[in-house]
């Protein structure tokens, strides 16, 4: 079962065993997006922030760190003269 963002990004899966009668969560994972304001802005939406995952067993969490500036997403004017004279 999967449950989505307004910028369709996957924020929730659950994985179920269906090898019996009655089928029983395996384990769900949860994964937030950045979207703050200067993200969305550059048209950034479905890097992920955070991620758990937790079973019957072990919880697992994982943050990630996203260090994107804006050359990252643009081509510099550097970069865009050439390619429009070649």
């Amino acid at each position: 079962m999967f449950t989505y963002d307004d910028y369709n990004n996957q924020t929730s899966v659950k994985e179920y065993d269906y090898g019996s009668s009655n089928p029983t969560l395996l384990r769900t994972t949860e994964i937030e997006y950045e979207t703050g304001s200067g993200w969305i802005a550059n048209k950034v939406s479905s890097l992920p922030r955070r991620s758990k995952r937790s079973s019957a067993e072990t919880p697992f969490q994982k943050r990630f760190t996203n260090t994107i500036t804006a050359a990252m997403i643009r081509p510099s004017r550097q970069n865009r003269h050439r390619h429009e004279h070649a």
